[in-house]
């Protein structure tokens, strides 16, 4: 499930991307559509339950498209809006907020 993404760090690094007979989920291009069109579908990949590839998947493309390593489309914007405003992942966000800031502030004590 991880390695598709590892095509999106080697274009962020402007580096070859692999050859779709040696990758295990064929081109990048397809393995995205796939995806956005399994996402049309929604509310989830699976269907109505949210399950753990949700996450997995909302929070990578949420990453990619931060970082403008991908091009979304309102269907996909909604899909990772609905991943990212589930209060159990607020809570998450604010925890890794509230670390960050306690590292920081130990570096700065240093």
């Amino acid at each position: 499930m991880i390695s598709p993404f590892i095509n999106v760090i080697d274009q962020a690094f402007n580096r070859s991307s692999v050859d779709a007979l040696h990758s295990s989920y064929g081109s990048f291009g397809k393995m995205l559509k796939t995806v956005f069109d399994q996402i049309a579908k929604g509310p989830y990949l699976l269907g109505e339950p949210l399950y753990a590839v949700d996450i997995l998947w909302g929070i990578s493309l949420k990453w990619c498209r931060m970082f403008g390593l991908i091009t979304t489309n309102p269907v996909v914007d909604a899909y990772i809006e609905r991943i990212t405003s589930r209060p159990a992942f607020i809570r998450v966000e604010q925890q890794d907020q509230a670390l960050k800031l306690a590292q920081e502030s130990l570096l700065d004590k240093r």
